[in-house]
């Protein structure tokens, strides 16, 4: 009887102990893949769902008369449409992000319009209102947002481009408290990005302008390039300026991380286009289609496993830019393919080494480093910051390079390891392609160095001389001298990649059969 309660006081005890540790990996946090879909569309969560996300951002769309400051709700986007979005998703399994955004409404104009002339319009006369009227209505939305069951809210977006950056910074601290009291879900920063210049403000890289203190995230939008460092300068003029801006703006919100203790980085609530440079691109002919897929190809290349989450915009429907670029967007198959497929490392390096030599290998995903374990010849290395493993192979043969991270696809690769050969300068193997199929690296693990390859040519009963690419079962064919050369040209070129150089002779055969051109 002792021994038994002894027995269930250890169980109690190491059950404690360990149990957390399995809550923990059962309720590790996913990563958010979020689009960003409007009231009006109702096929959005089902496309978006199929579509690999787990997240929607839906917009809460208010508009702010551009010369009163009134705040009202359009018909296009009133309550009810936010509703049944919610509720759409919510059906569907996905997580909601609501996420309300103010836009200037000016009489008249066409859509998109305020976009181009938003930041001209400068802070309301009576801010101080304003603000009051502001809060007043993100509290309605909040409280909404509790009763829906909304996972993530985010009160609002730009609000220095309706009052000055000192109260649009002031007013971000003071609606966090009040919002905690009616919603309880996750509460990201006011939506904006991270910019100087665009926004009027001096000393760029000076983050005191941002306090995302008390907030469960930091994140920022993402569209072209406003900065004027790191060999930046203003709008993306390439695709490594965008890049670039990538790495920087990371830079900025992992400082902003640490400063405000989030818990993670989102890319959001809008990664949207480098609108200038897209117009730059399609205005010289490249399709607008080959640019989106690019340029978010880069941004999940420098982000991925950097970040904790992203809310794509531009990825369905009717877009306007501010660069008064319209299109109608489908770019489903483009985010279902970065939300679904793990990317897959790729290994750069020689084809061939000789036998106690240094070989270096690069492991990256696209052009980012990858810190990967690397496994070659029997042994395991980790690839450093700059995605660089060294070896030194002791033995001759063909070996296989595996390269494997979490997360990603393993990437492999051949290296050929062939004898030192000390003893001759030059040692060459005669090249028959007619012959047999002799790979590059069979003459390596021979020793060789060098082929011996021929250029052939034909004489006829009458002594006129043929280029020839022979012989074949049917004979010598006479090839004009172009073809030759360009076939001799293939031969050394694919030897040359495997550090093989070449002997070239040429052999007149008179007494052949030939095949007249």
């Amino acid at each position: 009887m002792r021994k038994f309660l002894i027995l269930i006081v250890l169980v109690l005890v190491f059950g404690c102990i360990i149990q957390p540790h399995f809550e923990q990996e059962e309720n590790e946090t996913e990563i958010i893949k979020g689009l960003d879909i409007q009231p009006h569309d109702k096929e959005g969560p089902r496309v978006a769902k199929e579509s690999g996300a787990n997240w929607v951002g839906i917009i809460y769309p208010l508009e702010v008369d551009w010369d009163t400051g009134e705040i009202f709700e359009p018909e296009w986007g009133r309550l009810e449409l936010v509703r049944e979005r919610i509720r759409d998703a919510k059906r569907l399994g996905l997580k909601v992000l609501l996420q309300v955004y103010p836009e200037y409404y000016i009489k008249g104009a066409p859509p998109g319009f305020s976009h181009s002339v938003e930041l001209e319009h400068g802070p309301f006369k009576d801010q101080e209102g304003f603000l009051r009227n502001a809060t007043e209505k993100v509290l309605e939305i909040a409280q909404f947002a509790e009763e829906e069951g909304v996972d993530m809210l985010s009160p609002w977006c730009e609000m220095n481009i309706f009052v000055g950056w000192g109260n649009s910074k002031r007013w971000a601290q003071e609606i966090l408290p009040k919002i905690r009291e009616v919603y309880s879900g996750m509460i990201a920063p006011p939506k904006g990005e991270i910019t100087w210049s665009k926004y009027g403000l001096e000393d760029e890289g000076n983050l005191s302008y941002w306090n995302f203190s008390g907030y469960d995230w930091v994140w920022a939008d993402v569209f072209d390039n406003d900065y004027h460092t790191d060999g930046l300068d203003g709008s993306s003029k390439s695709y490594e300026d965008y890049r670039r801006y990538i790495r920087k703006l990371l830079e900025y919100l992992e400082k902003l991380k640490n400063e405000s203790g989030a818990r993670g980085i989102i890319l959001g609530s809008e990664i949207g286009l480098p609108e200038q440079f897209l117009a730059e691109e399609v205005k010289h002919g490249e399709k607008l289609e080959d640019v989106v897929e690019r340029v978010w190809k880069i941004l999940f290349e420098e982000t991925y496993q950097k970040v904790d989450g992203y809310f794509f915009y531009p990825w369905r429907g009717e877009q306007h830019l501010a660069t008064n670029v319209s299109f109608l967007a489908n770019f489903s198959w483009l985010v279902k393919e970065l939300f679904t497929q793990e990317p897959r490392i790729e290994i750069s390096g020689p084809k061939s080494v000789r036998v106690g030599d240094e070989v270096k290998f690069r492991i990256a995903f696209g052009e980012r480093p990858v810190r990967a374990r690397v496994r070659f010849a029997g042994e395991e290395r980790i690839a450093d910051e700059n995605g660089e493993v060294v070896f030194r192979p002791e033995k001759c043969g063909s070996f296989k390079i595996i390269a494997k991270k979490d997360g990603f696809r393993p990437g492999s690769r051949l290296l050929i390891v062939y004898p030192k050969g000390k003893n001759f300068e030059i040692r060459a193997i005669r090249f028959h392609p007619e012959h047999c199929n002799c790979f590059p690296y069979r003459y390596r693990l021979a020793g060789a160095n060098y082929i011996s390859l021929k250029a052939y040519y034909l004489n006829d009963e009458e002594g006129n001389v043929y280029p020839s690419i022979g012989p074949f079962e049917s004979g010598w064919p006479a090839v004009p001298q172009e073809v030759q050369f360009e076939s001799l040209a293939q031969d050394i070129s694919y030897f040359r990649d495997w550090g093989i150089q070449t002997i070239l002779e040429a052999s007149v055969s008179p007494n052949a059969d030939y095949i007249r051109p």
